[in-house]
């Protein structure tokens, strides 16, 4: 920041949130943030390290289904769950939804909730579909700007990867009791973690998305556990990548803070939220105490 910025800072957020403000933007372009939340490996294995209780990663379903920390539903018994949903959906919603989601196994996404984009199978997750535009991969997630005129609009990539598709797969599994709506959603949660190592790429760029993405996943998670179709291998691989998309929140959530903005509030729901539905994750009780 140049003099000037400093002083307007100062006199449009006020001292303190001026002050937060420019120790947030010279961590950013110190470097240190890229040192912080580093592009390295993090899988089962580095997940080994951070579970509380002596758990190994593959204890991680068994801990689920023992300790069961409350959610929003229970489709244990989805058979009467879905006796009870069906008259409260209309047949056209019904048919819109399973259209909807039956397109997503040939890889086309609702945008926006107005619009469906094909992105192919396995998804390509780095494409900005209505200009075509392939977004690099090899970036640290810090590299990346909204606003570069060689690229696109960054709202477009991100779209895809918000998995907002979960929430109708688990709307048509509890309608239909077919657990196939429930294993294509583990399926495109595998492809992305495939395509998004740990800090590269565009998809780490904003803490509020990755939040709406943990959201999702964690809503079709409890589905699939309740269901019994998810094995300790999946669900521990699935956990490894919730535990450093954790990370990648609470490393920059500072800055979001400093913004004064809803990034701060949508982040701390998602630290929340991780810290409470993954009580064995060592920094659990953290992230809880940091989303309240």
């Amino acid at each position: 920041m140049n003099p000037r910025t400093i002083i307007r800072t100062i006199q449009s957020l006020g001292p303190r949130t001026a002050f937060k403000r420019i120790v947030n933007a010279v961590k950013a372009r110190s470097g240190y943030i890229e040192w912080l939340d580093r592009a390295t490996p993090f899988g089962v294995e580095q997940l080994r390290g951070h579970l509380r209780d002596n758990l190994s990663p593959q204890d991680l379903l068994r801990a689920h289904h023992a300790d069961r920390p409350p959610f929003f539903f229970n489709l244990t018994h989805v058979k009467e769950a879905s006796e009870a949903l069906g008259p409260l959906v209309s047949a056209r919603r019904r048919q819109e939804l399973l259209a909807r989601t039956g397109r997503l196994k040939a890889g086309v996404v609702r945008f926006f909730s107005t619009r469906d984009y094909e992105l192919g199978r396995p998804i390509n997750w780095h494409l900005d579909p209505q200009d075509g535009v392939h977004w690099p991969r090899n970036r640290h997630w810090r590299r990346y700007t909204q606003f570069d005129p060689s690229l696109s609009d960054m709202k477009f990539v991100w779209e895809a990867s918000r998995f907002a598709f979960c929430f109708d797969l688990v709307r048509a599994y509890g309608l239909t009791a077919d657990t196939s709506w429930l294993t294509l959603g583990l399926d495109l949660i595998d492809e992305w973690i495939e395509s998004n190592p740990p800090g590269s790429g565009v998809q780490w760029a904003c803490g509020q998305e990755t939040t709406f993405r943990l959201m999702a996943w964690m809503f079709l998670l409890r589905a699939a556990t309740d269901a019994g179709v998810i094995d300790a291998e999946r669900y521990a691989r699935i956990a490894a990548s919730v535990y450093r998309q954790a990370q990648r929140i609470e490393h920059y959530i500072a800055f979001s803070r400093s913004i004064r903005n809803n990034h701060s509030l949508s982040e701390a729901i998602g630290l929340f939220t991780v810290g409470a539905l993954f009580p064995w994750f060592d920094r659990s009780k953290v992230w809880r105490n940091k989303g309240k």
